[in-house]
């Protein structure tokens, strides 16, 4: 079974508003035909989305196994305290056989100015969720099943400007004002101009097939580079179809029709170059950026001291100095102190260091970004066994009254950094004097590397107890003893 996949189509950062809705692109494969959830969370704890939670959760029907759905969420803010607030914004897809995507991080700027607008409970979300397209097969609406807010699906299954139109006015049913219609799209060619009166030109105009071609080519290029980068075009700056001349075959103008290609050439290398908001184009991730580990490392002990070196190198389709993003799951880096870093990059390259965290997890999701692609690099961060143990109470004479008791407090140590959390801590009784019987847990789980348990008698007869705790050790079983005295 294959995990899903989920990707920001945005550029980063992604900014939300306490004052008004924002949108959040998201790519969707499911791999799995049937009911896809896709979740947004928040990793600051001052802020929140519209709903008051820091988690906004939606569902979609994904028609087959290789459905790939675009989809928008459009949300508000909220905010503890006014401000503006930097931080990551995490998307995660779950499919209908359960599988999980990795988590996908994405910059995030949150603006709330003027008064606190912390999360109001009864005030109602209008926050939505549309599914933009299936490509696939047509997705059908469904609501969401948390009760938290009501998903908005809608599918769009053509590309005319009339049906685009159409779905950009329902998502402003709010304000009752359509959005302003982009130009639709040229159909036919260009006209051809009025036949000229020398009878010997006319076989020369109706002959060449190029001309309409080039134009539509043209027409293309510019409305990608309209779409992708509208910062980029003005009607200046348009490249214009040529009419076809009027003038005899043996006067036109030099270098029309090779002057239009080498345009288009130079947009076409210009935006592959330059330009890497959109992975929609059909750039392979590798051509931008690949992620390498040091020595193809693939287990990295999680012991809060390990480390391992990084290496993002930029393609042949991004420029040479562009700024990289480093992120990680569980751990840091050392050049920031937290778990993401970005770098400018120096002749295509860019390194970082990464210190693990105390986390046992497989799979933990390393990443480089640049623009909108992401590359990945999984790896496991394995479990570090402690090397060495205390085992201490708070007091170890009791009264055997039932009531009176004490605090058991086994410690795990490393030569190096320190064990991973949640190892299991086994404790066991042996009444060496008496008949004294005890309460105490039969383990506990360790909370970093420290785990503690609560001690009394059970019975009010006098004797002698010895208390094991035991863990499982990088040299073996590691424990340790102590005698407590009931009286």
């Amino acid at each position: 079974m294959s995990r899903p996949f989920v990707e920001f189509t945005d550029t980063p950062p992604v900014v939300l508003s306490c004052s008004e809705k924002k949108e959040v692109h998201l790519k969707v494969k499911p791999r799995v035909a049937g009911k896809c959830k896709v979740s947004l969370s928040l990793v600051m704890d001052d802020c929140y989305f519209g709903n008051g939670q820091q988690v906004v959760t939606r569902h979609f029907d994904a028609a087959s196994d290789d459905a790939e759905v675009n989809c928008v969420f459009k949300l508000f803010a909220r905010a503890d305290a006014p401000g503006n607030y930097f931080t990551i914004l995490i998307a995660e897809a779950e499919n209908a056989a359960g599988e999980t995507s990795f988590k996908r991080p994405i910059e995030l700027e949150i603006h709330c100015t003027g008064a606190s607008l912390s999360p109001d409970a009864d005030e109602p979300s209008d926050e939505t969720f549309t599914v933009l397209t299936d490509t696939s097969a047509p997705a059908e609406p469904s609501t969401d099943t948390d009760g938290e807010e009501t998903a908005e699906n809608t599918a769009e299954h053509t590309e005319t400007a009339e049906d685009s139109a159409t779905e950009e006015e329902e998502d402003d049913g709010e304000t009752g004002a359509p959005r302003e219609q982009p130009p639709p799209e040229l159909t036919e060619d260009p006209p051809e101009p009025a036949p000229v009166e020398e009878a010997e030109v006319q076989p020369e105009e109706a002959s060449p097939p190029e001309q309409p071609p080039l134009a539509n080519v043209v027409e293309e290029v510019e409305t990608t580079v309209e779409e992708a980068a509208p910062d980029l075009v003005d009607e200046s700056s348009r490249i214009q179809p040529e009419k076809p001349s009027t003038e005899p075959s043996g006067k036109s103008k030099p270098g029309g029709g090779c002057l239009g290609l080498l345009l288009i050439l130079a947009l076409l290398t210009f935006f592959g170059a330059c330009k890497l908001e959109n992975p929609e184009l059909g750039i392979s991730t590798d051509e931008v950026i690949t992620l390498t580990a040091e020595g193809d490392a693939q287990q990295l002990l999680a012991d809060g001291f390990s480390r391992l070196k990084l290496t993002a190198r930029l393609g042949p389709k991004a420029d040479a100095n562009e700024e990289i993003t480093f992120f990680t799951e569980f751990g840091s880096f050392a050049e920031a102190g937290s778990n993401t870093y970005t770098v400018l990059a120096s002749s295509k390259t860019a390194m970082a260091t990464l210190i693990a965290g105390t986390t046992v997890i497989e799979d933990g999701l390393l990443t480089a970004s640049v623009g909108g692609f992401t590359q990945e690099y999984p790896i496991d961060f394995v479990r570090a066994l402690p090397q060495d143990a205390i085992f201490t109470a708070g007091k170890l004479t009791l009264s055997a009254d039932g009531v009176d008791f004490t605090n058991l407090v086994f410690e795990l140590f490393r030569n190096e950094g320190q064990p991973s959390d949640g190892a299991k801590v086994t404790f066991t009784a042996e009444t060496l004097q008496g008949n004294t019987g005890v309460l105490l847990a039969p383990f506990v789980y360790a909370d970093g590397a420290r785990a503690e348990a609560e001690l009394r008698s059970a019975n009010t007869e006098p004797g002698l107890v010895r208390i094991t705790a035991s863990t499982e050790g990088e040299d073996g079983l590691l424990e340790r003893s102590l005698d407590i005295v009931f009286e």
